[in-house]
């Protein structure tokens, strides 16, 4: 089965397409890694924010073990979202040697990725709803993390389809554009 080629990205060509959407990514990727390192460095505002709001403690007195399993469980979620992030950062590097380079094949690399990352928050996301459902939370805000992550798992299934229509288009040209070392010769 094979993606459906686009003709375009939303008014402009595929090639231009691609560029913005390296560009994006790698802004949006360089922020979510600042995000992520920033959380991580400071395990005091975590204690903080869970302290605000007692309503995720069991009890309304947080024991402190219950804090310390809840900071530990926010480090290894960020610490995921923060490597998640960093390899994200060098797949949209990659994306746009490939693009200077007119170069295919990291292009396919950028949308195995990203098609990973985007089943990722999809599944993340419906996973959230199976449990929301299940106990009867109603949180604006755990609604709005959800639908939040569904709109860019879909946006994200969007630039795969845009990324890997110019590769198709890049390929057909014959231009298979991978990396390849080149023998030595020493005279």
């Amino acid at each position: 089965m094979r993606c459906p080629q686009l003709g375009s990205f939303l008014c402009c060509s595929l090639r231009t397409g691609v560029l913005v959407i390296a560009i994006t990514c790698l802004v949006l990727n360089t922020l979510g890694a600042i995000f992520f390192a920033y959380v991580l460095a400071s395990p005091s505002a975590i204690r903080a924010a869970v302290m605000e709001d007692p309503s995720i403690l069991d009890d309304d007195e947080p024991a402190e073990e219950q804090l310390r399993e809840i900071v530990q469980g926010v480090h290894v979620l960020f610490g995921l979202g923060l490597a998640s992030a960093i390899v994200c950062l060098v797949m949209d590097v990659a994306l746009l040697v490939a693009f200077k380079k007119d170069r295919p094949r990291p292009m396919f690399v950028w949308c195995i990725w990203y098609s990973l990352v985007s089943a990722g928050m999809i599944g993340y996301s419906l996973y959230m709803t199976v449990l929301m459902i299940a106990t009867s939370d109603t949180s604006p805000d755990l609604w709005f993390h959800i639908m939040t992550m569904l709109a860019s798992g879909g946006t994200g299934i969007y630039f795969i389809l845009v990324v890997n229509s110019y590769h198709r288009i890049l390929k057909e040209r014959g231009n298979g554009g991978g990396y390849f070392l080149q023998p030595v010769t020493t005279a």
